[in-house]
């Protein structure tokens, strides 16, 4: 017996969910074939909707899981495991690159005598590499 005629799905509900499912499918391809003009228009969207932005700022971490899963989905299970091998040097790099050089850059001007201004700080933050980038999996 079949698995949706057990939950009571018809034929017609199973139908509609994959064509639905499939319009999905499709949007996403046409965004993603444009992708660096959405992330322009999104930025400017939100600079200049700003009531909009704030009604989405309570969203923005479940917004990154799902962005996150996709991304994780795209990639596969097999080479994000079989990534994980590699785990160790990249956990050290990420503890140097994010965490050790910002600091150590922040403990020299404070052993140097400079004051922290904001741009130094910026410059600071400038010199550590993003946590997320748009480099292809």
């Amino acid at each position: 017996m079949a698995v949706g005629r057990v939950l009571g799905h018809t034929a017609a509900m199973e139908s509609a969910l994959h064509s639905s499912f499939s319009a999905a499918v499709r949007l996403l391809a046409g965004v993603a074939s444009y992708g660096r003009t959405c992330l322009v228009a999104g930025l400017i969207a939100g600079l200049l909707l700003p009531n909009m932005a704030a009604a989405l700022k309570p969203h923005l971490p479940a917004l990154v899981a799902l962005l996150l899963f996709l991304t994780a989905f795209r990639v596969g299970a097999s080479r994000a495991v079989g990534g994980m091998s590699r785990g160790v040097g990249v956990l050290g790099q990420v503890l140097v690159l994010q965490v050790a050089l910002p600091l150590g850059f922040l403990t020299f001007l404070l052993l140097s005598g400079i004051e922290i201004s904001p741009f130094l700080l910026a410059v600071g933050l400038m010199g550590s590499p993003p946590t997320v980038t748009g480099a292809p999996n």
